[in-house]
C-alpha cells in the first residue's frame, strides 16, 4: 500500500539528485510530496526542483535542530532551504516554521511538468 503523503529529507551530497530525481517523477505522477532541500537556486538541481514542483517555498533563516553544540551555541544547517511541494497544502508542514518574505512561495500549479530529467 503506497503512503498518502511523502515527506522526504534527503541526505545531502552526492545521492541527493536520485532523492530529487525520484520525487519529481512521483510528484509530476499525481503523489503528494513535500522535499526538504537547500534552497540552492544557481544548482541543476535548483533549478529542476523550481520548474517542476507545484509549489516551492523558502524558509526563512536556517534550520534549527534544536540541540546545542558542545560549546553551547545552536545546531543549525549552513545554508538556507526550502520546500518543494506537489499535491499537498504545505501548511501542516508550517507549525512555527517563517517562510522567506515578499511572496517567496511560488505556485506553480500551473505549469508544464519538466522533460529531459537526466540532465539531472
Amino acid at each position: 500500500m503506497a503512503a498518502d503523503r511523502i515527506f522526504v529529507n534527503p541526505p545531502y551530497g552526492d545521492g541527493m539528485k536520485l532523492w530529487v530525481r525520484r520525487c519529481l517523477e512521483v510528484g509530476q505522477a499525481g503523489r503528494q510530496v513535500v522535499l526538504l532541500m537547500p534552497a540552492a537556486t544557481d544548482t541543476k538541481l535548483g533549478q529542476a526542483i523550481l520548474h517542476g514542483a507545484e509549489r516551492v517555498l523558502f524558509l526563512a533563516g536556517r534550520l534549527d535542530f534544536g540541540a546545542a553544540r558542545p560549546n553551547g551555541l545552536p545546531f543549525r544547517a549552513h545554508f538556507a532551504s526550502m520546500l518543494a511541494c506537489w499535491g499537498v497544502s504545505v501548511a501542516p508542514f508550517l507549525s512555527g516554521v517563517e517562510l522567506a518574505p515578499l511572496g517567496a512561495g511560488s505556485d506553480r500549479s500551473g505549469d508544464a511538468t519538466v522533460t529531459g530529467l537526466p540532465h539531472l
